[in-house]
């Protein structure tokens, strides 16, 4: 089985290209998304400049919610999904070298060994660094849609249609929370029906 392989460079070329045009719209999105998230921090007390900070920009939002800031921890594990994208072309390049073992050897195994760890943790170890920050960023995820969810309430707004909007597009929400005329009262968050129910049967 003859495979050209003439065009690897322009898959490399495109590999770099993809991943630069993803650097440059997460850089746009980040810009833009801080820039709502400062106005709203403008309008409670909070230093405009920790909007600018990425990870730590979510700790104040989460406490404006009424939740622990420290879940904006999550987000650290958002940082290893960049590096995944920055390694692109040195992950497509390598998959090209095991295609490239296939076609001149026939070897399915060598082509797709993939360079799990060895040794008896090898699949426990695979397992907690792909999983587990998998896991931790979507848990990130749910947390923020939820103090999205109470911060809107605490301004006065349409929870449910603000977070669809925090979910869909962050700019978006932040730039409706953060209106002019725009107040946050912590008083207005409302606790879910079953904690309401657990305070109460506790007094």
């Amino acid at each position: 089985m003859n495979l050209d392989f003439s065009t690897i460079d322009g898959v490399l070329n495109l590999s770099v290209v993809v991943v630069a045009v993803i650097i440059g719209g997460y850089f746009i999105f980040f810009v833009a998304n801080s820039a709502m998230l400062a106005r709203i921090y403008a309008r409670v007390g909070v230093p405009v400049w920790r909007a600018w900070i990425p990870v730590y920009q979510f700790w104040d939002f989460f406490k404006l919610s009424g939740k622990s800031g420290y879940w904006s921890l999550l987000g650290l594990f958002g940082i290893s999904e960049l590096d995944s994208i920055l390694d692109l072309p040195v992950t497509i390049d390598k998959l090209i070298q095991r295609i490239q073992v296939l076609g001149v050897t026939g070897d399915w195994s060598a082509a797709f060994n993939f360079g799990a760890t060895p040794g008896p943790f090898g699949l426990l170890w695979d397992t907690l660094t792909t999983v587990v920050p998998e896991a931790a960023i979507i848990l990130f995820g749910v947390m923020a849609a939820v103090a999205a969810h109470r911060v809107a309430q605490g301004f006065g707004k349409d929870p449910v249609a603000l977070t669809a909007a925090f979910v869909l597009l962050q700019p978006l929400y932040f730039g409706l929370l953060g209106s002019r005329h725009a107040v946050f009262d912590a008083s207005r968050i409302r606790e879910p029906v079953s904690s309401r129910k657990q305070s109460k049967s506790g007094n």
